[in-house]
Parts: structure tokens; sequence; C-alpha cells
């Protein structure tokens, strides 16, 4: 049983964009690395529960190298893992829509404020 629960956090945050995770030996908390989503451990734990519903601690809590990381209990249905990582996941989506959203805005912010700049410098 613990090995299926293992197995099914693991290979799920990996395959989740943003998230990879080292298989544990004999405990049952998987520990996500997060640093490519560009967002602190304890934010990023915050707005998972109130925005997804699932617990996570934050690797800031475990000291300064700690940050980048976070911590999931595996101690769990199959089933619960499962709609876990579902709700992870749907997290993380809407995550990257809100990145990509304010590159697009700040790319047309640029633009716009080159445009006056070079009309400004051609007058």
């Amino acid at each position: 049983q613990y090995q299926a629960r293992r197995d099914l956090i693991v290979n799920g945050l990996n395959n989740i964009n943003g998230i990879s995770c080292l298989k544990p030996e004999g405990t049952f908390y998987a520990i996500a690395n997060i640093k490519k989503l560009g967002i602190l451990s304890e934010k990023f734990s915050l707005d998972l529960l109130h925005n997804g519903y699932v617990a996570s601690c934050p690797g800031i809590f475990f000291g300064s190298n700690g940050e980048g990381f976070v911590r999931f209990c595996f101690a769990n249905s199959l089933e619960n893992i499962e709609i876990g990582l579902d709700r992870i996941n749907k997290y993380i989506n809407a995550l990257w829509e809100s990145i990509m959203q304010i590159e697009v805005s700040y790319l047309i912010f640029k633009k716009i404020n080159d445009d006056k700049y070079y009309n400004y410098l051609i007058k």
C-alpha cells in the first residue's frame, strides 16, 4: 500500500508542468521542487490551500535551503491522492495562465512605451 501511494503521488507530481519530485524512501512525505514556478513556497502552500483545497507544507519552514520546495503527505487513500493531484494540477494550470497574462500585458505595455519613446526621438 505504501509503495502504491508513494508512486502515485511522485508520478503525479512529476506529470505537472513546473513541478518535479524525487521518490522518497521510507517516509510518507513527498518533497516537490516548485522553483520553476517562480513562487515562494509559503505563498504557494497558502494559495494551494485556499484555491485548490490541498494542504502542503512550505519548504521554508525547514530552513532557508527549503525555499523552492513544498512537502506533501501521502498517508491517505489512493482515491484522495488522485483528487489532490487533480486539484494541484488545476491550480498550477491557473497559475501558468496568470503568469502568461502578466507577460502578455507587460509586452503590450512595453511596446506602447517603446513606440512613444521612438516617436519622441524622431520629432
